[in-house]
């Protein structure tokens, strides 16, 4: 540690107060510097443990990405797996409708079936109608002049005539609903 300079003999007052004055400015940098260097090795020392703090929560948050992220594999193994499993499920399944879709068709005979509409008729013709299917006789719906309009009347197969043919809507092969269903004639 320096000691402060002392008045030397012979010594006048300019000469030590100037010796006295560079002693203590030395001191005070002296003081400054240590000053200065304890500050810095304080912030080094923060410094220090900031970065091992950080380093910590960076190992701690890596740690919880590799857990989220094996927890996200496994979701998505468990998830892939029973999709594997359904859709050996709906393989089966869909074998089994194939083979009773085509069981069911082969009774059957496959035909074109079109040109069929139900009519609204009136009262009388739809009795007519149903009167000749339940005696087992044929049924047309031929148009007639209604008032200022169009309608139909029915006519059975032994009744029917060449001029009453051409004027024919279609035969009647069903009632459904109320209403006769028939096949519309073309030509």
């Amino acid at each position: 540690m320096p000691v402060q300079p002392v008045r030397a003999d012979g010594e006048d007052d300019d000469a030590y107060l100037l010796r006295l004055a560079a002693f203590l400015n030395a001191q005070a940098a002296t003081i400054a510097q240590a000053e200065a260097a304890a500050a810095a090795q304080i912030e080094a020392a923060k410094a220090q443990a900031a970065y091992a703090a950080a380093v910590e929560q960076y190992q701690a948050d890596l740690a919880a990405y590799r857990d989220a992220q094996e927890a996200y594999r496994a979701a998505i193994d468990a998830a892939e797996a029973a999709h594997a499993v359904a859709l050996a499920a709906h393989g089966e399944a869909l074998t089994v409708w194939e083979a009773e879709l085509e069981a069911a068709r082969q009774t059957v005979d496959r035909i074109a079936f079109s040109g069929q509409v139900p009519v609204n008729v009136d009262a009388d013709t739809l009795a007519a109608c149903e009167a000749a299917l339940a005696d087992g006789v044929a049924v047309y719906l031929v148009a007639v002049a209604r008032g200022a309009g169009i309608g139909v009347t029915a006519v059975r197969e032994a009744d029917m005539t060449l001029p009453l043919y051409m004027r024919r809507v279609g035969a009647v092969w069903a009632i459904r609903d109320g209403r006769p269903w028939i096949d519309v004639q073309h030509g």
